[in-house]
């Protein structure tokens, strides 16, 4: 189109990321798999301490709609590093994860829990992330109906209903 144009164009356009994708001639891709997910944490110590507490489960659906729902069978370390090495085999299968709050939360509470148990193999670094919690701050910080950003009251605003409620604790 430039030259087409009789305008003249010079390799340091380009900033130099572009410029090695042009060289070596790579493809981007224009579709990504996603996988929307969540844990939940033991909340038998009132108060909850990133990374500190067993992860009881990880949920998830992706972009296809396929679920997956983990769970510890026991409150051991060995069936918490089941569930850690379950978690990173699915998450290994997505381009993109999403959560409410997870980069806050879930994603560095499960490589603290992963840290500390000492599994390897993290599959995070090969997978991309976006925080849907930053993303609807940033979107509705001037909407006056936009009173909080906790999950329960963004769902009921757009979907016209909550969370689900519960009495018990997490554990339980």
């Amino acid at each position: 189109y430039l030259e087409g144009n009789n305008i003249q164009t010079f390799e340091g356009d380009l900033m130099e990321d572009k410029r090695w994708c042009v060289d070596i001639n790579i493809q981007i891709a224009t579709e990504y798999s996603k996988l929307y997910f969540d844990i939940e944490t033991d909340d038998t110590g009132g108060k909850i301490k990133l990374g500190e507490d067993r992860i009881l489960s990880f949920a998830a659906i992706d972009d296809k709609g396929k679920k997956y729902f983990e769970t510890v069978s026991e409150h051991t370390d060995l069936e918490e590093k089941r569930l850690l090495s379950k978690i990173n085999q699915i998450i290994g299968q997505y381009d993109i994860l999403l959560g409410w709050n997870s980069s806050e939360f879930d994603i560095p509470y499960i490589k603290g829990r992963m840290r500390k148990l000492e599994v390897g193999g993290s599959q995070f670094w090969k997978v991309a992330h976006f925080d849907l919690l930053s993303r609807f701050r940033h979107i509705f910080r001037f909407d006056s109906y936009i009173r909080m950003f906790n999950l329960d009251f963004i769902s009921k605003h757009f979907l016209k209903r909550g969370k689900v409620g519960r009495n018990e604790k997490i554990i339980e």
